[in-house]
């Protein structure tokens, strides 16, 4: 029995007992089991709110679990072929339905010397501000290019 089911079974029993509704006390307890109802539909809804959050976490965790396997030396040819299946969205999405083509590149920030992956969009805005420190990271898009034609793929993840 749900925490509103017995506030109504209580309301239900007080109404029952034919109580003089000008008598003090029996305004009280019409106006406590009133705010008990209150609480239970409140409690109800944050209930549900919860059930709907964890739902939701345990999406999010199932996804984080598959960019963990990707990302592990775990990841083989079953998961490729997995991974290459998946319609994944554009890297600059408004929704546009377009597929990622997969080119991503890796830079070395001179600032701080941590890694910064972007794709050939990214590219195009000449500089982003590095996720690890903040600072801006220029990009030379010709040098980028020129090395792509002399060592094939070799920026390319």
């Amino acid at each position: 029995m749900t925490v509103l089911e017995k506030v109504n079974y209580l309301k239900g029993l007080i109404d029952g007992m034919n109580l003089d509704e000008s008598d003090e006390v029996t305004k009280v307890i019409k106006v406590m089991t009133d705010v008990m109802e209150q609480m239970a539909l409140e409690l109800d809804a944050v209930g549900q709110d919860l059930d709907d959050t964890m739902e939701l976490v345990d999406e999010i965790d199932d996804d984080l679990a598959d960019v963990e396997d990707f990302l592990s030396d775990d990841y083989d040819e079953e998961d490729e072929e997995e991974f290459e299946e998946m319609d994944l969205p554009c890297s600059g999405c408004t929704g546009c339905g377009e597929v990622d083509d997969g080119s991503i590149y890796e830079f070395t920030c001179p600032s701080c010397g941590g890694t910064v992956y972007v794709d050939e969009d990214t590219i195009d805005l000449g500089a982003i501000p590095c996720p690890n420190c903040g600072k801006e990271v220029e990009f030379d898009q010709d040098f980028l290019f020129e090395e792509d034609e002399k060592d094939g793929d070799n920026d390319e993840r």
